[in-house]
């Protein structure tokens, strides 16, 4: 699994479109499949294109109020990184 991070900031001289925010929170997008990973990582490779739609997108790991997967409460976090 990849991720990477994408930083959204206002252009140089302009401001928010809303209030500034007082932190930054890290979001990790990601997907989840209901099968064993490197059984899709095998068909990838087989097929040589993309990887069959995966049965939910996830933020911070939690497919979403619609799964009964998730935690239940608030599912963000914002960790400190030095």
């Amino acid at each position: 699994m990849v991720h990477r991070a994408i930083v959204v900031y206002p252009k140089n001289g302009t401001g928010y479109p809303f209030p500034k925010p007082h932190v930054d929170a890290l979001i990790i997008l990601g997907e989840w499949w209901k099968k064993d990973i490197m059984e899709v990582y095998s068909e990838v490779l087989q097929r040589g294109g993309a990887p069959n739609v995966s049965d939910a997108n996830t933020i911070n790991g939690q497919p979403g109020d619609l799964y009964t997967c998730s935690k239940p409460g608030k599912n963000t976090t914002s960790p400190t990184i030095s």
